[in-house]
């Protein structure tokens, strides 16, 4: 039947878009794209790098000056006069006027839009179009190299990323720019190979003897490095066209790491830099890595509380996730992570040079929520016990957002005799998303972090069938270490004293939570710094970690956290760790409130 179907009919709709789909903008994706179908795509981005399946090759990335909605200047009066309210699937749109830009902002920043207008301001139609235009180079540049992070942590070869600047006459382009695809003429060397019949106006600046020859010389090279497979140590930088490795954009990601935060979903209020930067009031800022999960309540208690001020510090809070963590560290737009044990194992078995420099939680404060409609049906309650619980999942739909969070699945019902092979897997991109999904009746449950299982539950949207009070796996006493606060080698040994503080502040938090876990006053704090999770929500959640006295860490709960880690199987490798990779050198003798 499909040999027979005209050919016209299979791009019927290709221009077609996905208006569920908020992108922060009038642009939306195209309504036909990839699906993760477990065959033909068998996992997402996250679970494919997380496990590091993607093909172990070298690879070059990149942008240009003149995409992604950003263009030349002398094209400005050309798009006011056309005022294109359109958009094909995917295609970003261009801001050139002054009140567009400002209400694109606030459509896409939402609270966040004063400081966004702030990093790129404007005045007028001209300074609006700049301002766009500049923000959008900086987020393809940073966003390059997060990706870049994020694919080279479980594959051992090298990743290339280029910023390409020339301005090209290919495809009939006037004027010349540095569009979407024009360096693809240089990298193969066939600038005469015009797709649309050759017309394109090359000049001698082009061909010999200027920047973009050298420019395709160095390009030929990588690409004969990239087929042998020798690393090239050489690369072109000044004219910002080509990097050699991620290392290399280090320098000038640090340098607009501030200014595309936003992108990671961070509230800036002050300057980041490496070693911290003084502030009004004597205080020196830092930037912190944090997500929305239990253990990221250390440092909202220390905030709130005023430890981190006691310290002499300035906090400012840069929401990440296990995939933009490592990134934000390793680029400088963070001074120190909050991390999981598997983010931070999974850092060093890629030869990041992180430490662990204090444990703020124990224990895996996790929860396996069922839909109502699947707890009814299998006679499933809180009090039901687990091994009858992983019995009735064996034969389910989950939900996974991420390899760890399957791999946890995973182990729980492999420990009750249950092969997790027979359960149907629906890999979903978050936590939010398996949570529309358990609504929807696409799943029947998934497991995650507190407060979300426990959140469901009171919302009266699902059944919270197994957490640590019930799965002694998860417990601290057998699992170990759950959160640790991690930072850069580097700039630990440049900023000793400003490590001391952070940890003295981040101690005195949790020996406050670890003798105040029923007050009031910890309960109201707690509530304020996780807008619309109810009180009893947090309180219970309180109840499935571990809030240590001391954030000193030892052998003996690294050993039960490597079991833990390693026994998911989420790794590249086995992982152990050396008096190399933590230290308790920046903890306080004594454990604070």
């Amino acid at each position: 039947m499909l040999r027979s179907l005209p050919w016209q009919r299979l791009v019927d709709g290709d221009d077609a878009v996905d208006a569920a789909v908020e992108t922060g903008g009038p642009a939306k994706p195209p309504l036909f794209r990839p699906v993760v179908d477990g065959r033909v795509i068998p996992a997402g981005y996250e679970e494919t790098y997380a496990k590091g399946l993607q093909n172990a090759v070298r690879y070059i990335a990149g942008s240009n000056l003149d995409e992604s909605g950003a263009v030349p200047e002398s094209m400005f009066t050309a798009y006011r006069a056309a005022r294109t309210k359109t958009w094909r699937p995917g295609m970003p749109p261009v801001h050139v006027t002054l009140d567009d830009y400002v209400a694109a902002a606030r459509r896409r920043f939402g609270a966040l839009a004063g400081e966004f207008l702030r990093l790129y301001p404007a005045g007028t139609d001209d300074e609006a179009a700049r301002a766009h235009c500049a923000s959008v180079r900086d987020n393809a540049r940073v966003s390059t190299f997060l990706w870049a992070a994020d694919w080279t942590r479980q594959v051992r070869r090298p990743v290339y990323t280029y910023f390409w600047t020339h301005a090209s006459p290919a495809r009939g382009q006037n004027p010349r720019r540095a569009s979407h695809g024009s360096e693809i003429e240089f990298v193969f060397g066939n600038l005469d190979g015009d797709p649309d019949g050759g017309g394109a106006e090359w000049t001698g600046d082009d061909r010999r003897g200027s920047r973009p020859a050298q420019v395709l010389e160095a390009l030929l090279r990588y690409g004969g490095s990239m087929v042998t497979g020798d690393d090239m140590g050489h690369h072109v930088t000044d004219g910002g066209v080509v990097g050699s490795r991620t290392s290399v954009t280090r320098g000038r990601l640090r340098a607009v790491a501030l200014a595309t935060v936003l992108a990671l979903g961070a509230a800036l209020t002050a300057a980041c830099g490496d070693s911290g930067s003084a502030q009004g009031g004597g205080l020196t800022a830092v930037m912190v890595g944090s997500g929305e999960s239990i253990f990221d309540l250390p440092l909202r208690v220390a905030q709130a509380k005023g430890y981190f001020q006691k310290q002499g510090l300035k906090v400012t809070f840069v929401s990440t996730n296990a995939s933009t963590g490592p990134a934000a560290l390793e680029s400088g737009s963070v001074q120190f992570l909050n991390s999981s044990p598997t983010g931070f194992l999974s850092a060093l078995a890629k030869g990041l040079p992180q430490v662990a420099i204090a444990a703020d939680g124990l224990g895996n404060p996790l929860g396996i929520v069922v839909s109502k409609k699947f707890a009814d049906a299998n006679k499933l309650s809180g009090s039901t016990p687990v091994e009858q619980v992983a019995k009735a999942l064996g034969t389910s739909i989950g939900g996974a957002s991420s390899a760890n969070t399957k791999a946890q699945a995973s182990t729980f019902l492999k420990t009750r005799g249950v092969d997790p092979a027979k359960v149907k897997w629906v890999s979903l991109p978050s936590p939010a998303a398996n949570k529309a999904a358990l609504n929807s009746g696409q799943i029947d449950w998934f497991i995650t972090s507190e407060p979300t299982p426990l959140s469901i539950e009171h919302a009266g949207e699902g059944v919270v069938v197994a957490d640590p009070l019930r799965a002694p796996e998860w417990s601290p006493e057998q699992s170990g270490y759950g959160e640790l606060v991690v930072v850069r080698k580097d700039y630990l040994e440049k900023n000793p004293e400003i490590a001391k503080k952070f940890v003295g502040a981040v101690q005195e938090a949790t020996a406050y939570m670890n003798t105040h876990l029923h007050d009031a006053d910890l309960l109201n704090l707690t509530s304020k710094e996780m807008s619309g999770i109810p009180v009893p929500v947090i309180e219970a959640s309180l109840q499935h970690a571990g809030w240590p006295a001391s954030a000193a860490m030892d052998d003996a709960i690294w050993a039960k956290t490597l079991g833990f880690v390693n026994g998911l199987g989420v790794l590249s490798k086995v992982m152990t760790v050396t008096a190399n990779d933590w230290t308790n050198t920046y903890v306080p003798t004594s454990g604070g409130a």
